[in-house]
């Protein structure tokens, strides 16, 4: 898990690290901002392997769209690679589609936080399961773009989602289980009992790859 900061420290959104100098997050989350700085580790307050990196470069998908947040998705570069230790670690992002199907939204989760009279912030993360929702729900206003997924929060405690943080589950693939990254936390979710939208990644593992390839 990475948070994302600005200068003044005022956390911003959430986003995962994807190889030791890249962060995958929100393209909302960095769309005009300047002087940010990363957190990383398990989302734990107080966490002796926290690391922080400043970000030397962001880059935001082209098609990237304000209004309907079409194409949400952005990558951090971090001035220098990350050290991987017990806490710190890359999340796995499918390159294929093995897990492309009706089944594709079992056992999803995103990650939440949960605000506590003393820290103002719960003590672990809190993963919140994610379920396929009435796609109409979530297009009221307008339709649903390419790579956008309508979904719903369930979880009985008063918490809220990191935008730009991850759409993950467990998977068994060529490897023992591991998480792995289906989507980026777009829109909504303002609880976590709520319905709202994700950035799907199968639609832009290329773009990822393309961008993180050129810059290594």
């Amino acid at each position: 898990m990475a948070k994302i900061f600005d200068s003044s420290g005022k956390l911003l959104c959430g986003g995962t690290l994807i190889h030791r100098r890249y962060v995958l997050t929100a393209a909302q989350c960095i769309d005009g901002r300047t002087n940010l700085f990363v957190t990383l580790g398990n989302g734990k307050i107080l966490n002796p392997n926290e690391t922080d990196r400043h970000v030397n470069r962001t880059i935001i998908h082209r098609d990237y769209n304000k209004t309907n947040l079409a194409n949400d998705i952005g990558i951090l570069v971090l001035d220098r690679e990350v050290h991987f230790n017990v806490d710190i670690q890359p999340i796995c992002i499918l390159l294929g589609t093995y897990y492309v199907g009706p089944n594709a939204m079992r056992g999803l989760y995103a990650i939440g936080r949960q605000e506590t009279s003393i820290s103002r912030e719960s003590v672990d993360p809190l993963f919140v399961p994610l379920l396929d929702h009435n796609p109409r729900t979530c297009s009221r206003d307008s339709p649903l773009s390419e790579g956008q997924v309508c979904a719903v929060s369930r979880l009985n405690k008063t918490c809220e989602l990191y935008t730009g943080g991850p759409v993950a589950r467990k998977i068994n693939y060529y490897w023992p289980w591991a998480n792995a990254q289906f989507g980026i936390i777009s829109s909504g979710f303002s609880n976590c009992n709520a319905t709202g939208l994700f950035t799907d990644l199968f639609n832009y593992t290329q773009w990822i790859v393309d961008n993180v390839v050129d810059l290594s």
